[in-house]
């Protein structure tokens, strides 16, 4: 019986104090299709390092895998596969 008790317990004070899951910032900075391989190239910022994730087919929609990066359900890849070109800002 004490052989089970002590883990347990480790287990319990674990879960109790409340163990969160780290907050990041993730950014979609831009999307790269590719008809020869027909792949979607999807370049993000995470805490502001790069990272990239392969859409082969193209078969999920942006908005399922910018959510799906947020929630850190999405495997990234760190680097850029493929560079974004900075987007000019229009001038009034």
């Amino acid at each position: 019986m004490n052989r089970i008790s002590g883990p347990l317990i480790i287990v319990l004070i674990g879960l109790l104090t409340g163990m969160k899951p780290v907050q990041m910032e993730v950014k979609l900075e831009c999307v790269k299709r590719q008809h020869a391989t027909r792949s979607c190239h999807y370049n993000f910022l995470v805490d502001g390092i790069p990272h990239h994730y392969v859409d082969h087919g193209c078969k999920s929609k942006r908005e399922d895998i910018i959510r799906k990066a947020e929630t850190g359900k999405l495997g990234l890849h760190k680097d850029w596969k493929i560079d974004c070109k900075p987007t000019p800002k229009k001038e009034n």
